[in-house]
């Protein structure tokens, strides 16, 4: 039967992107990843809880912001959310974009989570027809084959097509590298393991969600994807002219005993 635990990436999959705080591009003066940065930034973040996701949006006055209901600080490189009253952190791993990033949280006392943090774009700011976006690597997925018990912890490239008068989005994963592992066996590089599409999902007032998902399995994959998926696409446009786009997204797939759970950023 289908496990509906979604695991967070693991650590050996964020070392490979510049994990654990730091490692992208360097911040903008304005970015609310700015260390410099004293004012206040109207912050949304989107986070992975079990098998669903969850949007809160904060007045962060230039350090305090809270994510999945647990308080924290960010600290002084702005790299990574201290959690006051829990002791536990979350990571920020930022790649190329400056207005929204990944973040992975580790707090003691409750599950790992990760999504996204950044600044939506206001109503007024945002495009309008047919808009680009993509990100190199920006895309960290775990994906679970229960027929063969293999866990991916991978990376891969996002292509994100934007319809903002036809309110509609479509989201292209592929190039996925990382590791396989079954039980307790070392780990084994992976470099083919397919192409996961998101379409048809619905875009109004700078956020998107839904679509249905299909999964092209490359030659480290095993498991084809069934026509009975639920699928789960949380996510939005950020930055001032809504040059940013993020999101997290879970597949669910029952009837192949597969799931896919992760995040993005592109610009």
């Amino acid at each position: 039967m289908m496990k509906t635990v979604i695991p967070v990436l693991s650590l050996a999959a964020l070392a490979a992107c510049g994990g654990g705080g730091g490692g992208g591009s360097a911040p903008t003066p304005g970015s609310f990843l700015d260390p410099g940065s004293t004012q206040s930034f109207a912050l949304s973040t989107i986070s992975i809880a079990g098998d669903t996701a969850s949007t809160n949006s904060d007045a962060a006055n230039g350090a305090l912001i809270s994510l999945a209901g647990l308080n924290g600080q960010f600290n002084g490189a702005r790299d990574r959310i201290d959690f006051e009253n829990d002791g536990g952190t979350a990571d920020i791993l930022t790649d190329t974009t400056t207005q929204v990033a990944l973040f992975n949280a580790k707090p003691k006392n409750a599950e790992p989570f990760m999504g996204v943090i950044g600044v939506p774009t206001a109503m007024a700011a945002l495009p309008t027809g047919n808009v680009t976006y993509d990100g190199a690597s920006s895309a960290r997925f775990v994906i679970i084959d229960g027929n063969t018990g293999a866990t991916f912890d991978v990376t891969g490239d996002v292509l994100a097509t934007a319809d903002f008068d036809g309110a509609t989005l479509d989201l292209t994963f592929d190039n996925f590298a990382g590791t396989s592992v079954i039980g307790v066996a070392a780990p084994v590089a992976v470099s083919d393991v397919g192409v996961l599409e998101i379409d048809d999902a619905t875009l109004a007032l700078g956020a998107f969600s839904g679509g249905t998902a299909d999964f092209i399995r490359g030659a480290d994959f095993a498991t084809d994807m069934s026509l009975s998926t639920i699928v789960t696409v949380s996510g939005g446009v950020f930055g001032p002219t809504g040059e940013e786009l993020a999101g997290v997204v879970i597949v669910q797939d029952s009837t192949a005993d597969l799931l896919f759970s992760g995040g993005f950023t592109a610009n």
